[in-house]
């Protein structure tokens, strides 16, 4: 499972915010929407996304061990 909680403490860190992102050309808005939902993305895109903040991408996504279905 991914999560993108980790950019959320990023861009507060960086004083910065999705939309900031978003008016600066790094994602579009449905990326925006991804990062929300916890939905995947392209390395790519989070490439562009650790350039513009100056971090690692561990400052941007962590993957999150699979909750096992409940029968």
């Amino acid at each position: 499972m991914i999560s993108y909680a980790p950019l959320a403490a990023t861009l507060v860190k960086k004083k910065k915010k999705r939309v900031d992102m978003i008016r600066d050309g790094v994602i579009t808005r449905g990326t925006s929407t991804k990062f929300a939902k916890s939905e995947y993305t392209t390395l790519q895109t989070l490439d562009r996304v650790c350039q513009y903040l100056g971090c690692q991408i561990q400052d941007v996504v962590e993957i999150l061990p699979d909750t096992p279905a409940s029968d």
